[in-house]
C-alpha cells in the first residue's frame, strides 16, 4: 500500500514539475527540489510519463523543460533511454545543449553495442537532425 501511496505521490510530483516548467514566472528552487527527489526515486513507473513531458516539452520549443527531464529520464531509465534522449537531444531549440551531451555520451561509452543498434540506422535517417544525433 505504501509503494502505491509512494507512486502516486511522485506521479503528482511529476506533474507539478511539468506545469512549473511550462510557467515562465515559476519558483525556480521549488522546481529544483522536485527534480531531485524525482531523480532519486528513479521509479520504473514514471519512465513512460518522463518521456511524455519530454516530448511535449520538446515539441514546445522548452529547452529548460527539455534539460530537466532529461536529467531525470536518465537517471530513472538508464542506458535504456538514450534513443529517447538522443531524439530530445537532436531538436536544436537554440538552447546550450552540452547539459543534455552528458547522459548519451556516457551510456554510449557504457554499452558500445546497443548504442551502435540504435545509432547506425538513425545515421542514415531522412531526418537531417537525428542523423546528425547519430553521427
Amino acid at each position: 500500500m505504501e509503494d502505491q501511496r509512494s507512486a502516486c505521490d511522485l506521479n503528482a510530483r511529476l506533474d507539478e514539475l511539468s506545469v512549473g516548467l511550462a510557467d515562465p514566472d515559476c519558483d525556480l528552487d521549488a522546481l529544483g527540489d522536485m527534480e531531485k527527489q524525482l531523480a532519486a526515486a528513479q521509479q520504473a513507473a514514471l519512465i513512460p510519463r518522463l518521456e511524455a513531458y519530454l516530448e511535449a516539452a520538446v515539441a514546445a520549443g522548452n529547452g529548460y523543460a527539455r534539460s530537466v527531464l532529461v536529467g531525470i529520464l536518465a537517471e530513472t531509465a538508464g542506458r535504456a533511454s538514450l534513443a529517447v534522449l538522443l531524439r530530445a537531444w537532436s531538436r536544436d531549440l537554440g538552447d546550450d545543449q552540452d547539459s543534455l551531451t552528458t547522459a548519451p555520451s556516457v551510456f554510449a561509452q557504457e554499452d558500445p553495442a546497443a548504442a551502435r543498434r540504435t545509432l547506425v540506422p538513425w545515421a542514415e535517417d531522412p531526418d537531417p537532425d537525428l542523423r546528425r544525433a547519430a553521427i
